[in-house]
């Protein structure tokens, strides 16, 4: 991912970003191995923003800047915090890439029909029902189970007839679920479309509380996106622009007050989710557009959005669509919460992790063991004393150092604001000077920063 002891070039290849050490040399980062994805993992006040995300987007842009037109990245930005969203525009601002530019907020929207995705009414239908539980570990009975199938089935449907409409949009697909309800009976003209409608009918012959319960659990589905902001950004009808953003090498920034968004994980997830079928595209065999651009998907706050399987299937196909995924997260338990049994297939498809101060040990704990320190079972077979016929199993559980040194869980807790410890095909401790920090303020926070360490295996390797 990043090659150490090389001073700034104009590279159209590498971006600089970091250095090897507390103003030390520049680390370079290559673009060909961006698509491994990056996790940063680091409490509140850590650095993430300032010292992480803010230098790279300044090394990448003006990387960008040096590429030829048909290479130049885009990329999806989400911050459901706002903080990061807020220096990202004026940054870009300042560069003069407002034209590159594309915003949403709880004041600007951007179009971003569903319906014009190219994806199939079903995929939509279990995007939107997937959206209203996002960043939730839910459980549902058998007998709403049951519910929710034929409302997810009918969804479909309902989309799939819209799509073929003279306005595909999701306001049209409300419209139909109004005219269910009521009991009038819907149709269309395109060919393409008569078996969605004969489902439909078949649908209209159903009991009337089995009709209402699915009719309802529909408009449920539908609900958060009937009002603004998500009302003219997902729901009116419009272009797809997910498309251009990757195809022209442009930005797309969500950048919402938390406070005064409603449905905010919702409308994120969704958003997250037509950025990876827009990404994924370019792995079709009738795809025409650039599959040569870099796209870029960055997040923090990562599980307030996360989906094992969409993630798990988005990240394995990563680097065949050239998509790089940025995630940040303050806490593995984070992960664990809303990923019970996926959380460690998805970590472990991000190639390279940087871990900064952490805030519990858990995270610490993990962070130990990626760079070489794990836990192990041997078992044994012992004769008891004088019995020489009479065997017993014992099983006992030992650690052992793999190849590297071990680095001690809590010297994680202890590393001070931009100082971090990246891990991919190789291990190393890195500062990240922050972003507008001239050289003698940096050193001054470096003197009231810096803890006391704990000694490490190999001193010469790491610093104390």
């Amino acid at each position: 991912m990043f090659n150490l002891f090389k001073k700034k070039q104009q590279s159209t290849t590498e971006a600089v970003f970091g250095q090897t050490d507390f103003l030390g040399d520049d680390m370079t980062w290559r673009l060909d191995a961006m698509p491994g994805g990056i996790l940063a993992i680091g409490g509140t006040n850590s650095g993430k923003t300032n010292r992480l995300f803010i230098p790279l987007m300044i090394g990448m842009t003006n990387l960008r800047q040096r590429q030829k037109e048909n290479l130049r990245w885009g990329g999806v930005f989400i911050d459901p915090k706002l903080s990061f969203a807020a220096r990202l525009i004026y940054l870009f601002t300042e560069m003069d890439l407002e034209w590159n530019l594309h915003v949403i907020s709880e004041t600007q929207a951007v179009p971003i029909n569903p319906l014009r995705s190219g994806l199939s009414g079903q995929k939509i239908a279990e995007m939107l029902v997937k959206s209203l539980f996002a960043g939730k570990t839910m459980t549902t009975s058998s007998g709403a189970a049951y519910y929710e199938s034929r409302a997810l089935a009918l969804l479909g449907h309902l989309i799939t007839v819209a799509m073929y409409g003279s306005e595909p949009c999701l306001r049209k697909v409300a419209q139909m679920v109004d005219a269910l309800t009521l009991g009038r009976a819907l149709a269309s003209d395109h060919p393409k479309a008569a078996e969605a409608l004969q489902r439909i009918h078949i649908f209209g012959e159903s009991d009337e509380e089995e009709k209402r319960k699915v009719l309802d659990s529909i408009q449920n589905y539908l609900e958060p996106y009937r009002v603004d902001p998500w009302e003219k950004i997902f729901f009116e009808p419009g272009p797809f622009t997910l498309d251009v953003v990757r195809d022209e090498g442009r930005f797309l920034i969500a950048a919402f007050s938390p406070n005064k968004v409603n449905n905010l994980s919702s409308g994120l997830f969704l958003l997250k989710s037509l950025w990876y079928a827009a990404i994924m595209e370019r792995m079709s065999s009738d795809f025409t557009g650039n599959k040569e651009r870099l796209c870029l998907f960055m997040i923090d706050e990562f599980p307030s959005v996360a989906s094992g399987n969409s993630d798990g299937e988005f990240l394995a196909m990563r680097r065949e669509a050239r998509a790089c995924p940025i995630f940040a997260i303050q806490q593995i338990t984070q992960l664990e919460t809303v990923l019970p049994t996926e959380w460690k297939n998805v970590l472990g498809l991000l190639t390279t992790h940087i871990y900064l101060r952490q805030s519990d040990m858990d995270t610490a704990l993990y962070a130990e063991k990626k760079c070489g320190y794990v836990e192990i079972s041997v078992d044994a077979v012992t004769t008891a004393p004088g019995f020489s016929n009479l065997f017993s199993n014992e099983s006992s559980r030992t650690t052992t150092r793999q190849l590297q040194p071990r680095i001690p869980a809590d010297y994680f807790l202890s590393l001070p604001d931009g100082d971090a410890v990246i891990v991919n095909d190789q291990r190393t401790i890195a500062w990240f000077p922050a972003a507008g920090m001239g050289r003698e303020k940096e050193i001054e926070f470096r003197k009231m920063k810096w803890p006391a360490r704990p000694r490490l295996v190999h001193p010469r390797d790491f610093r104390q």
